[in-house]
């Protein structure tokens, strides 16, 4: 599933293909601010897009079943962080 996201939203050393990320949600309800309560979901990074004039990259992951859709909602209203898990650095 494609996320556009900004630097705030990813990792600082960046990402890339095959990195275990957990998709960090805000949990928001339509007729409130937010809700003060958080979801994190484990997925893998299948591809990282360039970043636009503005800095956004569009970041395609790889969820497990059912959670697509929450991701989905969550970000249209930018409530969406990756959080960089492990990497297996390469020598």
């Amino acid at each position: 599933m494609p996320l556009a996201l900004k630097p705030g939203q990813l990792p600082a050393r960046g990402l890339r293909a095959g990195d275990p990320v957990l998709v960090a949600a805000e949990l928001t309800d339509p007729g409130q601010e937010t809700r003060a309560a958080a979801k994190d979901l484990p997925a893998v990074v299948d591809r990282v897009g360039e970043a636009d004039p503005d800095g956004v990259r569009v970041v395609d992951l790889l969820v497990g079943p059912g959670a697509g859709g929450f991701i989905a909602r969550e970000a249209m209203g930018g409530h969406i962080a990756l959080i960089l898990t492990s990497r297996r650095d390469t020598p």
